[in-house]
């Protein structure tokens, strides 16, 4: 299972309606997807969010690392990389 959890405040009042993310192997990608949310967060609130995506047994072991880009009405509000 790749896991990641992100805390962060916000410096202004966000409406989050979109998370994308990528899942790289070894600098390959392995997996992109958009997951649709609805989250208002506002100004100086804690935003958290918490995703585990299940790895097949026949992946080999080695470095993954995940993206995740956040987004309201469209326009990315920032991007992490774990």
């Amino acid at each position: 299972t790749v896991g990641f959890n992100y805390v962060g405040v916000m410096n202004e009042n966000v409406h989050l309606d979109q998370l994308h993310y990528e899942i790289y192997y070894f600098d390959e990608l392995y997996l992109a997807s958009d997951l649709q949310t609805s989250a208002v967060v506002g100004k100086g609130q804690q935003f958290k969010f918490t995703f585990n995506y299940p790895i097949p047994d026949y992946t080999p072991s080695g470095n993954f690392t995940f993206d995740v880009t956040f987004k309201a009405g469209g326009q990315e509000l920032g991007c992490e990389r774990a």
